[in-house]
């Protein structure tokens, strides 16, 4: 169990990285925003990693990050392809970029932390 002031950190890190990933998400031009969105899930990993005192290398975040987006790759597609639609695309795929960043930080914290 994270006592209050590591959750809280943890917290921190996830919205910052899960929202600047929904910023990128808006970008409309598909595909323009994948590896961005991947560099800020690394550095979320990374220093989740460090707050929780686990020694994660570079190799080992984008590991875990190209693996969550493989597993969501079926809603990144969807979210790419929204990008034809003005406007609304967009939304939808800086949402998805939000939610998949956002239950990446979440569950590295529950699988490393239990």
């Amino acid at each position: 169990m994270l006592d209050t002031e590591t959750k809280d950190k943890c917290k921190y890190i996830i919205h910052g990285a899960s929202t600047a990933a929904g910023a990128i998400g808006l970008s409309p031009i598909p595909g323009s925003d994948t590896m961005p969105i991947i560099g800020i899930q690394v550095s979320m990993i990374i220093a989740l990693g460090n707050v929780l005192d686990i020694s994660i290398d570079k190799s080992f975040a984008t590991s875990l990050a190209k693996t969550a987006l493989a597993k969501q790759a079926g809603k990144m597609i969807a979210g790419q392809l929204t990008k034809a639609v003005p406007v609304i695309g967009s939304g939808i795929n800086a949402a998805v970029a939000f939610g998949i960043t956002e239950t990446l930080g979440w569950d590295f914290v529950r699988d490393y932390t239990a």
